[in-house]
């Protein structure tokens, strides 16, 4: 079709953001990658134009904007046009605009920190995802062609423990559904040439294995516990000095309250803005259960995803679709897959009334939290394991509609994350284990480790990247030169360099040391005549303990 065009769908993350901000702030890295029309032989971008469609989705109330362009390369003095693009945005920013209030974000902040410190359930039952995941994990990392054909057994026998035969083998045995009754179970029932002592190394790899996500969120929680009792400490020593010690004249005796009151009004104040109206986007996201508070919400937000794929796939001039997705953005573009996915599985007998979700080629996600979110939302413990089991059948996974579809991965999935991004790791748990032979059915992603900062910055980290040449460029060769990069195929990319760990930990070591030489100097026996002596103790006490704190709270090498 001569008028065919590329759909390059962006969706963004938490916060507010305004009509078109996205689509542009898109287009922009693109032009920065993209050559100068004078150039020989490198893609450039030309043409660029506003545009406006009609709706061609019910679940859509507006008509639809877009940004017109097209590729063009000069050969020889000559400027050939090539194919058209179009850029969309998914704004659900309207969706969550009245945000939550901050005692209820306050408390259910407290609930998120006490879950990502939770430990696993003894029941083997219960956490099958997560489970499953650590299994492809270690299976992804073994060494050995019979270890790894153990993992899949383990998986095979996994599915029968939690379904009839594992249900009569408890029962005939008197038996807990704990690790050790579990591979007990595994070794009856292996139909396969894999040893017992290779079916209890791999079981042994298996429950010890931990997922990057898993890690990343116990530092988190880690930080956060220890910033607060810091927090806390240091108030008690100020107002216990205040109160306590006669020696402090009257102008520090009506400074310190004054500095005390306008800190933390300050601190409160950031803090209620940025749960109210920030992190408050994924309170919304969260709510899995209908009979939640904030459950429409949430389900208008995947409407509104799910409605713009219906939107484009149904042109038959779209004849390709790549997904630009960022931050939250990125688990939004991905249970909308699911969601069409499963739709177009329960027709699968009539596929005349299929989404042509096949047009998706390319989902690029940025800064995801989708293992993240997996792992502190939809890891719940059900009253019975049936019920977990279907929920978590039908969320579906990369070994699913529309990402496997007959014998190979339909969808390439291209991850981008910064270690020095809280909210990013590379993904593992959407590539399921499913058993497929002697092995797992091939899934990928293709998670691409990069540096956005030159130093430490976790804000920065998150947000930079479409600002990172190397992000930028790489997205433009996938956009406009897909036959670069297949599935599943080798690539070199280099990453820009970071500052050294200490010097990362840094600016974050100074802030508890000023709180730790407090509580040193002030419970040591002292006058307005203190020796620098006396003074260069606490300071040396208090470096090292702040040292020590931070290495052990806060790793950054993941």
């Amino acid at each position: 079709m001569t008028n065919s065009y590329t759909a390059i769908l962006s969706i963004h993350g938490i916060g507010r953001h305004r009509r078109y901000a996205n689509a542009g702030a898109l287009l922009s890295a693109l032009e920065a990658v993209s050559g100068s029309t004078n150039s020989d032989n490198v893609d450039t971008i030309i043409e660029v134009l506003a545009g406006i469609e009609l709706s061609r989705d019910p679940g859509l109330r507006d008509d639809v904007p877009m940004l017109k362009l097209k590729r063009a390369r000069r050969r020889h003095g000559r400027l050939n046009v090539g194919a058209s693009f179009r850029i969309y945005e998914v704004n659900w920013s309207p969706d969550t605009r009245s945000g939550i209030p901050g005692w209820a974000m306050l408390g259910w902040t407290a609930r998120l920190v006490q879950s990502i410190l939770r430990t696993d359930p003894s029941n083997w039952l219960l956490w099958p995802r997560l489970r499953l995941a650590r299994l492809r994990a270690a299976a992804d990392r073994s060494a050995t062609p019979a270890l790894r054909h153990a993992m899949v057994v383990l998986a095979s026998a996994y599915r029968k423990y939690r379904g009839s035969l594992g249900a009569r083998h408890r029962e005939l045995n008197a038996s807990k559904p704990l690790f050790a009754d579990y591979v007990d179970f595994a070794k009856k029932h292996a139909k396969t040439a894999a040893t017992e002592s290779n079916i209890d190394e791999a079981a042994v790899a298996w429950r010890d294995e931990r997922l990057p996500c898993e890690k990343s969120v116990r530092n988190v929680g880690r930080l956060t516990l220890t910033g607060l009792v810091l927090m806390v400490l240091g108030i008690a020593v100020l107002i216990s000095m205040l109160v306590g010690d006669a020696h402090l004249g009257p102008v520090w005796r009506l400074g310190l309250p004054a500095v005390l009151a306008a800190v933390s009004g300050g601190a409160i104040a950031l803090g209620r803005r940025f749960l109210t109206t920030i992190f408050s986007d994924v309170r919304y996201w969260s709510a899995l259960d209908e009979n939640e508070k904030y459950y429409e919400t949430r389900s208008a937000i995947l409407d509104r995803a799910t409605a713009t794929l219906r939107h484009l796939v149904s042109d038959d001039a779209c004849g390709r679709v790549v997904i630009v997705s960022h931050s939250l953005g990125t688990a939004i573009a991905y249970d909308a897959l699911r969601a069409i996915g499963l739709y177009n599985l329960t027709r699968k007998r009539s596929p005349e009334l299929w989404i042509k979700i096949r047009k998706v080629e390319c989902l690029i996600t940025m800064g995801s939290p989708v293992d993240k979110l997996t792992l502190l939302f939809e890891t719940t413990g059900s009253k019975t394991f049936r019920e977990e089991m279907m929920r978590e059948e039908l969320r579906g996974d990369e070994t699913a509609m529309p990402f496997w579809v007959g014998d190979r991965q339909r969808i390439k999935w291209l991850n981008f994350w910064d270690p020095a991004d809280p909210v990013s790791d590379a993904l593992t748990i959407p590539l399921g284990a499913k058993p497929l032979g002697s092995s797992f059915v091939p899934t990928d992603i293709e998670n691409v480790e990069v540096a956005n900062t030159a130093s430490h910055d976790p804000a920065g980290a998150h947000t930079g990247y479409l600002t990172n040449p190397a992000v930028a460029t790489r997205i433009f060769n996938e956009i406009f030169r897909p036959e670069v990069f297949a599935i599943g195929a080798q690539r070199d990319y280099s990453r820009s360099r970071r500052l050294s760990k200490f010097q990362a930990q840094a600016g974050i070591t100074g802030l508890v040391f000023l709180a730790t030489v407090f509580v040193v100097a002030h419970f040591i026996p002292w006058s307005w005549a203190m020796t620098i002596g006396v003074w260069m103790g606490a300071l040396a006490l208090g470096t090292s303990v702040a040292c020590l704190m931070i290495l052990a709270v806060w790793p950054l090498d993941r």
